[in-house]
């Protein structure tokens, strides 16, 4: 049995589709499908004194998502383009509707002004493995 994955992207979100089922060529094999959602974004405010819509050291950026299963454990990353640096936040819970809402405070620098980072949700769907995303832009204030 052979795994492919694709990472499908449309309107800021993400999504992953995982392949499986035997590869071997033969007319009539299936291979089964997954794919989460594609039409729902991550939201991202912020509280700051930066102009443009950008986030600074000190400001705390308001995260919300939905489309999860009831009660999911949901991983909140963060990862700076123009270089691939990448970390997390703490984890956070989907309410009884798969939705969520958290303050991250962006307690120093994690990219140099004007770089792009890009936030990321992931955790159990309603049609498997569900993955958000938004980009906001580091600024110097």
């Amino acid at each position: 049995m052979t795994r492919r994955a694709a990472v499908l992207v449309a309107a800021g979100s993400i999504s992953l589709a995982l392949l499986t089922g035997c590869n071997s060529g033969e007319p009539g094999v299936n291979s089964e499908a997954f794919t989460g959602p594609l039409t729902n974004d991550l939201i991202a405010r912020a509280s700051t004194d930066c102009g443009n819509g950008q986030i600074g050291a000190g400001d705390t950026l308001t995260v919300s998502g939905s489309d999860y299963l009831p009660d999911a454990v949901i991983t909140m990353r963060w990862t700076v383009l123009s270089d691939s640096e990448t970390g997390t936040w703490p984890s956070v819970t989907a309410d009884q509707n798969g939705r969520f809402s958290v303050p991250l405070k962006i307690t120093r620098p994690m990219a140099n002004p004007g770089e792009t980072i890009t936030v990321t949700s992931q955790g159990p769907g309603q049609t498997g493995v569900t993955m958000l995303s938004t980009d906001v832009v580091m600024g110097d204030c």
